[in-house]
C-alpha cells in the first residue's frame, strides 16, 4: 500500500504513515467514525484547542513563547485561533443585534432623524464585525509595542502573536457566555461595561504572566496604556465618524434639516 497523503510505501499492518504521520484509512467512512473524529478534534480534553484555551489561563507565556520559539505542535497557532475567535465573535454580535440578549435602547444615541435608524446602522456595523476585529489586532499590537518600549524581547510581529492569542481568548470567553446571556438577558449597556472591565483585567493578567512583570510595574504599564489607548481611540473614532457620514451621504441618508 501507499500513503494517500505523501505516497510513501508501507505495509498494511501500520496505522500511521512513518513518513508524514498521516492516519492509514482502509475502511469506508461511517457515521460512528465521523462522530469519533468530531469528538477527538473538538471535544476531547487533550485536543489542541482545549489545551490552548486551558493553558492560556494557567500559563499564557508557555503558549506564546512556545509558538515564538518553534513549539508549534502542542498548541493551536495564533492565526487559526484568531480566525476561530472571529467566527465566534460574529455569532455573538449577530445574536446581540437581533435582540436575543435583550432589546437595546437606541434612543440614547440621539437618532432623532427618522431617516437615521440606529438599529439598522448597528446591524450594518455587525456585518463588518470580522473586519473590525481584523483591523483592531495590529493596532492593539502597535499600542502594546509602544507601552512596552523598554522591553526588547518581543518585536512587533511577536506582539501580534501575543494579541492573536489573548484577544482571541477574550472573544472566545464572550462566545462561551452566550447560554448565560440568553437566560439572564442583562441590560446590554451594563453588560458592555462589565465585558470591557473583564477584557482589561484578563489582559493585565495575561501580560503580567507573559512579560514576567512585578505587580508595581504592571500597574505603571497599565496607566501608560490609558493615554496611548485614548490617542488611538480618538483617531479611530474620527476615522469611523468620517466614514460613517460619507456612507450616509452616498446612500442619501444624511440628516439634512
Amino acid at each position: 500500500m501507499h500513503c494517500k497523503n505523501c505516497q510513501n510505501e508501507f505495509s498494511t499492518a501500520v496505522n500511521y504513515c512513518s513518513d508524514c504521520g498521516g492516519k492509514v484509512v482502509v475502511n469506508r467512512i461511517t457515521i460512528k467514525q465521523i462522530l469519533a473524529d468530531l469528538s477527538n478534534s473538538y471535544l476531547s480534553l487533550d485536543n489542541k484547542f482545549v489545551v490552548t484555551f486551558r493553558t492560556l489561563f494557567s500559563n499564557p507565556s508557555a503558549v506564546v513563547n512556545g509558538y515564538i520559539n518553534g513549539e508549534r505542535g502542542k498548541y493551536v497557532n495564533p492565526i487559526s485561533y484568531f480566525v476561530l475567535a472571529i467566527a465566534m465573535g460574529g455569532v455573538f454580535s449577530l445574536l446581540m443585534v437581533r435582540g436575543y440578549f435583550g432589546e437595546i435602547d437606541y434612543s440614547q444615541y440621539g437618532a432623532a432623524n427618522d431617516k437615521l435608524d440606529m438599529k439598522d446602522v448597528m446591524a450594518k456595523v455587525a456585518d463588518y464585525n470580522n473586519l473590525i476585529y481584523l483591523i483592531s489586532l495590529p493596532i492593539i499590537a502597535l499600542m502594546s509595542k509602544i507601552v512596552f518600549y523598554n522591553l526588547k524581547q518581543y518585536n512587533y510581529a511577536e506582539h501580534l502573536v501575543i494579541y492573536g492569542y489573548t484577544y482571541s481568548q477574550c472573544a472566545i470567553i464572550s462566545f462561551l457566555a452566550i447560554p448565560i446571556l440568553l437566560l439572564v438577558k442583562p441590560q446590554i449597556n451594563y453588560y458592555s461595561i462589565i465585558s470591557i472591565l473583564v477584557y482589561i483585567v484578563l489582559h493585565i493578567y495575561f501580560l503580567k504572566r507573559i512579560f514576567h512583570l512585578p505587580a508595581k510595574k504592571m500597574v505603571l504599564k497599565t496607566l501608560l496604556f490609558v493615554p496611548v489607548l485614548a490617542f488611538f481611540y480618538f483617531a479611530m473614532s474620527l476615522v469611523f465618524v468620517i466614514v460613517f457620514f460619507v456612507y450616509l451621504y452616498l446612500t442619501n441618508q444624511f440628516p439634512i434639516p
